[in-house]
């Protein structure tokens, strides 16, 4: 009987999950100076302003206020989109907030030898590091430690991955690229302060300096110093980001902080802070790929995904040289993927299908290596499928879903449907064969797919994806951009020519991680078969029937553990399956091979 299930999800738009989830963050917050604001988003900018200070230096009247909002791990562009609308604030706000944008003054400074980088510090009061120095050289470790992180994260994103350095800061405090060690408010790992135009170039590119907390013990997800080392690679990324240009508009702001996260696993890869955000982003999956909000934040294993499928971290580089000349974040991450021969449809597409496959379902070898750390994908529908069931639903641009079906008989299945705007959808099947064999494919909907035949009891991931790109500084319209899908899956009886062995997995059979070798077969009757393992000379090693059920599990699987039938242990080699039935005989080799 065909089944027939309308999901309604228009109604539940996750407009702020995990961290961030105040008027702060809210789709119009960040904007160009055209937009109108509330006086509601106004004092949500000045109090997410005067949340990244330290309490003692937030004013009396403000601070059961403050105590409030949400933790800013980068409140980077919060404080530049206050920067650029300082006028609009109340004169007091303004002499409160003019204050953030004043370059710390500290007492002690250190700078290497290599002369790049100079570190102000203070050993007393409210800013102060800790005193350790095990190496007696005078300078306190964390500093020690601060500095070696600046060289490093320098090193690999200008000398290996090919980034141009910051623009230097005009002089500032001297030559050296600055960073403020001071004691910042609840949550905040650091800032990347925009503080000045570069006038000598034709892009929007500005001189920056860096300000970092003191001792990473207040509310941070990473502490001490590897919370300080994943810091420093996330905002000396901004800082050289900003040497690029500036965002244009509200939807780039994604890009900024997506590209910082990733580069912090890309230095300190053993730190992981970014697993915090994993979960929100996994749960939350109807925020558009543009739009900056607390789910998105873990959105940064897009970058994770086009290294390793790619496996040249230079397409990572490229969107900043194309955005140089003003071009917007989606549009350059597309050019950019189209240079490769793919296009951001296409690639948005096998980045759901690598997004299911993590937790329990983890495969290092073909999807994320630290995928098994990743949180799992929520079903939006779970069904078992014997004949045929249709699908009705919905989803915002650039976002996608997930619908598994498990296979309850053997044979052909053909995916069909329609999507409005059809041109702007990728649909996705992953195909799991009993015994872990993995297949995908992504298609255009109006031309349906075959998927040919699939064993009993596979599962049969569909995934929808919405592929559309709302660029511009209207971020709200992200809401009013849900388009309608619909598709039907049907499976179809076995055919002659379908009827036999189907697959044998995993080929080649390593001993011993793997711990059985499966082969699937569809029968040509009911009645008794029989499958035998030869070596490649023809020698029987492994014999069942499969009427005593010997090694089956199913009718139309026998799994074999990789000893023969006196119970030894086979030689690594080439090997036949054969399958037996009915006057029916069919051969496929296979390899086994001890590690």
């Amino acid at each position: 009987m065909m089944k027939s299930i309308k999901v309604n999800t228009t109604g539940f738009l996750f407009l702020f999950f995990s961290l961030l989830t105040t008027e702060i963050f809210s789709q119009q917050i960040f904007a160009t100076r055209t937009i109108d604001y509330t006086e509601q988003q106004l004092q949500g900018l000045f109090l997410g302003a005067l949340a990244t200070l330290s309490e003692d230096r937030i004013p009396l009247a403000y601070r059961s206020r403050v105590a409030g909002e949400p933790k800013l791990k980068c409140p980077t562009f919060l404080l530049l989109e206050v920067k650029r609308n300082l006028d609009l604030f109340s004169p007091d706000q303004q002499s409160i907030l003019k204050q953030i944008f004043i370059r710390p003054q500290l007492p002690l400074h250190y700078v290497k030898a290599t002369g790049q980088f100079k570190i102000h510090y203070a050993t007393s009061g409210r800013d102060s590091v800790s005193s350790v120095d095990s190496n007696n050289s005078g300078i306190p470790d964390f500093v020690e430690e601060v500095a070696a992180s600046l060289e490093r994260s320098s090193r690999m994103a200008v000398n290996d991955l090919g980034y141009r350095q910051p623009p230097d800061d005009a002089g500032v405090d001297g030559p050296e690229y600055d960073v403020y060690i001071q004691s910042l408010g609840n949550g905040v790992y650091g800032e990347t302060f925009a503080e000045e135009e570069v006038t000598e170039t034709p892009q929007n590119d500005f001189r920056s300096y860096i300000r970092i907390d003191n001792d990473f013990n207040n509310g941070h997800f990473t502490s001490g110093v590897p919370g300080a080392q994943v810091t420093i690679a996330h905002e000396y990324l901004h800082a050289i980001q900003f040497g690029y240009r500036t965002f244009k508009t509200n939807d780039e702001i994604f890009y900024y902080e997506l590209s910082s996260i990733w580069m912090e696993d890309v230095v300190y890869d053993d730190v992981n802070d970014y697993y915090q955000y994993l979960p929100g982003y996994f749960q939350a999956r109807n925020s558009p790929f543009n739009q900056f909000t607390g789910a998105n934040l873990g959105e940064a294993i897009w970058n994770h995904f086009l290294e390793q499928k790619f496996e040249d971290r230079a397409l990572l580089r490229r969107p900043w040289e194309i955005m140089e000349s003003g071009v917007l974040a989606m549009e350059a991450i597309d050019r950019s993927l189209r240079e490769r021969g793919s296009t951001f449809a296409d690639e948005l597409a096998e980045f759901a299908v690598w997004n299911y496959f993590t937790g329990s379902r983890a495969d290092a070898i073909n999807f994320y290596e630290e995928g098994s750390a990743y949180p799992e994908v929520t079903l939006n529908g779970d069904f078992d499928l014997t004949s045929e069931i249709s699908v009705n639903d919905s989803s915002r641009a650039s976002t996608f879903r997930y619908y598994k079906f498990t296979t309850l008989t053997s044979g052909g299945i053909v995916i069909t449907g329609s999507a409005e705007n059809a041109e702007n959808w990728r649909f996705a099947a992953i195909i799991i064969k009993p015994g872990n064999s993995v297949d995908f494919h992504v298609f255009n909907i109006l031309a349906g797919r075959s998927l040919g035949f699939i064993p009993q009891f596979s599962e049969i991931i569909v995934v929808p994806v919405n592929a559309l790109v709302v660029d511009g500084d209207d971020l709200p319209q992200l809401s009013r951009t849900f388009l309608n899908f619909d598709f039907k899956i049907q499976s179809t009886p076995a055919t002659a020519s379908e009827q036999g062995i189907k697959d044998i997995s995993p080929n080649p059979f390593f001993i011993p991680r793997h711990p059985k070798v499966v082969f699937r077969f569809e029968p040509v009757s009911s009645n008794v078969f029989e499958v035998k393992v030869l070596t490649s000379d023809g020698r029987v090693v492994k014999t069942a029937n499969l009427s005593d059920g010997s090694g089956a599990l199913g009718s139309g699987a026998f799994s074999w553990d990789g000893r023969n039938d006196k119970g030894e242990a086979v030689a690594s080699g080439v090997y036949i399956f054969l399958l037996k039935q009915d006057g029916f005989h069919q051969f496929r080799k296979f390899a086994v091979i001890h590690e």
